[in-house]
């Protein structure tokens, strides 16, 4: 049920922020402004997904909740950041331009990512902190062959390719 809260409410909140931000910032709504619910739902549920997917993982090796998020985080807070901060600096780009809906549209869409980023980095540890404890699923290393699908081999042997040939 957690993996489809927490990232529905990130994006349901980012977009309620956002819009407060607007409205704080003093500018108008205009029709760029149907835009940026879609826009939050992709940075998001990205965001959030990659968090929840890589400490689901952690857990699976065994790590403790507070290890594993801690691990998470070391692993994919960098990385979320850095998207973020891309796509806001994207974003703030808009601001070159004459029309005044498009740099406005800049202005919220900067301000939705950043609030989205926030929500996940808080609301992630929050509700995977408490709950039932789960088994680890991977104890072992010899167990972790078998865990590999399909997916997991194709990306071995497109990793092999590129790095054998180059």
């Amino acid at each position: 049920m957690r993996g489809v809260f927490v990232p529905i409410s990130i994006v349901f909140l980012s977009v309620l922020w956002t819009m407060g931000a607007i409205g704080l910032m003093g500018f108008t709504l205009n029709m760029m402004i149907v835009i940026l619910p879609s826009l939050l739902i992709c940075v998001g549920i990205g965001d959030s997904m990659h968090l929840i997917a890589e400490y689901q993982d952690q857990c699976d090796k065994g790590l403790a909740r507070r290890k594993a998020m801690l691990k998470t985080f070391t692993m994919v807070g960098l990385p979320c950041l850095l998207t973020t901060l891309t796509t806001m600096g994207a974003f703030l780009s808009f601001l070159t331009v004459r029309i005044r809906p498009f740099r406005e549209l800049g202005v919220y869409a900067s301000v939705g990512v950043v609030t989205a980023l926030v929500l996940t980095y808080v609301l992630v540890p929050f509700f995977y902190s408490f709950g039932m404890k789960k088994n680890a699923r991977i104890t072992n290393p010899a167990n972790q062959k078998n865990r590999h699908d399909l997916f997991d081999r194709l990306l071995a042997r497109v990793h092999w390719i590129v790095t054998g040939k180059p």
